[in-house]
């Protein structure tokens, strides 16, 4: 009568777990938003320094709003070329959205005109007269999607032979990149699912557990996605793996509790196991999901955005992961206790392998960790913005296509003269023009739109010769002009805006340098730099921070997990002979990038952090496993084999 009541009781603990897993289903896909947010601030934290020069560089000089840039390549002088471009900007002048085109002939001067200006010139024409750049200026409030689709159509219509077309701008980019994380969240997400699960049918053979695993491993994902996205922590560059990263923390603990369950079960086929297994499988699984929340949460002393949200989001599901899986995980394998007799699981394997094989394994291990720590010379920190995006993808071809002709990553420089005198006078328009061609001559530059370009421009009508620089920038200032000038030179004429488009193709020192040696140039000439911005900056401070969190990171982290070792083992040697072995799979990780030319960015950087806060978890049970059964009597080498 007891056994009939545990089972009823069993069974309908299952169902009721089933029914509030479909419940919470409904919550999870009516709250929680799986289109990554990209922003300003996609890659540092609003109170980022550097970002906040960014934003006051663009209060002072207005830049005009979002853009989307168009190269397009062929013979820009035959009939033939200019007939499809025309064709190519009017359809996409039409597209609802965009509020203005600019290109040869549309919203700007016609091409003969135009090669002969030195700011158009600058602004339309790309390389050495190979591409004409079309500049679309985005509505920001329209819906970016529906105009990318659209303008992806319009020049798949007019594309052909000796007319190539390749889109960048960061409207178009941050689109982009959205419906790559959105599909790789869908695609990680079903590849977790599959084959977790077929691997759980292999190695348990059993429907229940199979069942409890999914569920648990499934709820635990839901549930730390919903908390997060309450938080306000989105979807985003490293968190489109979270759901992924959670499932596989939330099956080790279930492996562990099946293990001891199994071990139990051989012992006596009809004691009750399930609550032992719990109160054996508890202790390491606590200690472990301590050094997994210490790995997450090494990555949130740095202002990058993604790692941040990396860190949060990890530290909430690696919480959850350990309460599902002693929660909800049980009842499973309570019902699968009670219709099963005993363990369907064969013994384990026992043999003297382990002994035999100790000294080949070690050796061998040293020997590919010293092989592949000769990677860490060749590591690359400072990887190019194309490195980001798969090669041979619209994205990468349209980044690379624009880097080769005028360059692809944006720099923003703000100066003022040295001795404090204003912008507007002659012999400031000649020194800064000295500045311009200083500039133009590096090979990391490419496209360079500056104020004394737009000075030069002012000079080119007859008799401008006659007004002063003052008089022709309040010209420029003007609703006749569209206000250029605002976006070049501030109101009290004492700095000037230089927006310089870098190649990221030639570049063969690290950003810190090329910027180092573009304030040179701007000091050489009389000039102090006031205020620097832009994505490249942004990218050269992203790889800085990112060197800096593995390092202090892990170093931080070794001294934790010492502690809780040591906590775990109650002895020295255990500890450091742990924490040693630790401190190989960093080594191994970061060389294996150098090796195969894997670059070390924010997407790569917080894989040694959250390895090794995973690979104490299988040790420490390890470790208390051995101290279980050392104070049984057995002797320390045979518990060890035993372990």
């Amino acid at each position: 009568m007891r056994d009939q009541w545990s089972g009823r009781i069993s069974g309908t603990a299952v169902w009721l777990l089933l029914l509030l897993t479909g419940g919470l289903s409904v919550i999870f896909f009516n709250t929680v938003d799986f289109t990554p947010e990209v922003g300003p601030d996609f890659f540092f934290s609003v109170e980022s320094s550097r970002l906040q020069e960014e934003k006051e560089i663009e209060e002072s000089f207005s830049p005009p709003g979002a853009q989307i840039f168009i190269a397009v390549a062929g013979d820009i002088r035959s009939t033939d070329f200019q007939n499809r471009f025309a064709l190519l900007t009017g359809s996409i002048a039409q597209i609802p959205g965009i509020e203005a085109v600019k290109a040869p002939g549309t919203g700007a001067p016609r091409l003969e005109q135009v090669l002969k200006s030195p700011f158009w010139s600058r602004l339309l024409i790309l390389g050495k007269n190979e591409a004409l750049n079309i500049i679309v200026f985005v509505d920001e409030q329209a819906p970016i999607s529906n105009i990318v689709d659209k303008l992806e159509q319009a020049m798949d219509l007019f594309e052909g032979s000796g007319f190539r077309a390749e889109v960048t701008g960061v409207p178009y980019v941050v689109e982009i990149i959205k419906r790559n994380l959105t599909r790789d969240f869908r695609v990680f997400s079903l590849l977790a699912l599959g084959l977790f699960g077929i691997m759980i049918l292999v190695v348990f053979r059993s429907f229940y557990i199979l069942l409890g695993t999914l569920i648990s491993c499934v709820d635990a994902s839901m549930i730390s996605l919903i908390l997060t996205q309450a938080a306000g922590i989105e979807i985003g560059l490293l968190t489109v793996n979270i759901a992924t990263i959670i499932f596989i923390v939330t099956l080790s603990h279930i492996i562990f509790i099946t293990f001891n369950w199994t071990e139990i079960r051989r012992a006596d086929g009809t004691a009750p196991a399930v609550g032992k297994a719990w109160q054996m499988t508890v202790v390491p699984s606590f200690w472990s999901m301590l050094t997994t929340v210490l790995g997450f949460g090494s990555l949130l002393f740095v202002s990058a955005k993604p790692l941040r949200q990396l860190g949060y989001s990890g530290i909430t599901g690696t919480l959850t992961a350990l309460l599902v899986a002693y929660t909800v995980f049980p009842v499973f394998l309570k019902r699968k206790e009670l219709v099963s007799r005993r363990s369907v699981l064969p013994p384990p394997y026992r043999g003297n392998w382990l002994e035999s094989a100790v000294f080949p394994t070690v050796t061998g291990l040293l020997l590919l960790t010293a092989f592949l720590s000769t990677g860490l010379w060749d590591l690359n920190r400072d990887p190019s913005l194309l490195l980001y995006f798969q090669k041979d993808r619209p994205l990468r071809d349209g980044l690379e296509f624009a880097d080769q002709l005028g360059g692809s990553s944006p720099l923003n420089l703000v100066i003022s003269n040295q001795s404090g005198r204003s912008l507007s006078t002659t012999e400031s328009y000649e020194r800064m023009w000295k500045l311009q061609n200083d500039l133009e001559n590096m090979r990391y530059t490419g496209g360079i739109i500056s104020l004394p370009v737009l000075m030069r421009e002012a000079r080119r009508p007859l008799l401008s010769f006659l007004f002063s620089w003052e008089t022709l920038l309040k010209w420029m200032e003007s609703e006749r002009y569209e206000r250029i000038a605002k976006s070049f030179i501030s109101p009290d004429r004492q700095s000037g805006l230089f927006v310089i488009r870098m190649r990221e193709t030639a570049r063969d020192i690290s950003r810190t340098g090329v910027i180092s040696r573009i304030k040179n140039a701007v000091r050489k000439n009389g000039f102090k730099t006031e205020l620097i911005g832009g994505i490249y900056l942004l990218q050269a401070e992203l790889s800085a921070q990112v060197i800096s969190s593995l390092i202090f990171g892990l170093q931080r982290l070794i001294a934790f997990f010492l502690i809780i070792a040591l906590a775990a083992s109650v002895s020295l040697l255990v500890s450091l002979n742990t924490v040693l072995a630790l401190a190989v799979v960093p080594i191994c990780m970061v060389g294996m990038f150098g090796i195969f030319n894997v670059p070390l960015d924010i997407i790569s950087a917080p894989a040694p952090n959250v390895a090794i806060a995973m690979g104490i978890d299988g040790m420490i049970h390890l470790v208390i496993k051995v101290r279980r059964i050392s104070r049984q009597g057995v002797p320390v080498k045979e518990a060890w084999k035993e372990g």
